[in-house]
């Protein structure tokens, strides 16, 4: 007889980032080699600025020895870098003392103000906060 000892695989997440007016669909979930994340309901709504939670699953390819897990998972809305639910001046304020070094962004805060996504926090940033600000161009 053999007996398959089932093992609980625990993966450690990052934070999903997203755009006020997304779903969860549109939220890229982590990528696994040895299986797949889902989204519980991926037509919720990211809701408006600042951190949300939303569960998600994790399927290992491996299921005879490894269980799924549920986990909840953080998104961040780009934009509010203070996360204080708003995106205004005080969040440009922020990314500004960043670029030119006076007060770095931990990680976090600074994968929400790189709302560009090209892995750098600099002027277009700033200049794309302003114009959701103004009502030219939301994020």
């Amino acid at each position: 007889m053999k007996i398959i000892a089932q093992k609980t695989l625990t993966i450690y997440v990052n934070s999903s980032y997203a755009i006020y007016g997304q779903t969860l669909a549109d939220v890229t979930l982590p990528t696994a080699d040895d299986g797949t994340w889902a989204w519980e309901d991926d037509t919720l709504s990211v809701g408006d600025v600042g951190n949300n939670t939303f569960a998600a699953t994790y399927t290992p390819e491996d299921t005879d020895n490894y269980n799924t897990l549920s986990q909840d998972l953080t998104v961040t809305l780009l934009g509010d870098i203070n996360f204080d639910g708003k995106i205004n001046v005080t969040d440009i304020v922020k990314i500004a003392a960043h670029i030119k070094g006076k007060k770095i962004l931990d990680k976090t805060a600074a994968r929400a103000a790189d709302v560009n996504g090209d892995s750098s926090i600099d002027v277009t940033d700033i200049i794309m906060i302003a114009a959701h600000i103004k009502g030219k161009k939301l994020l």
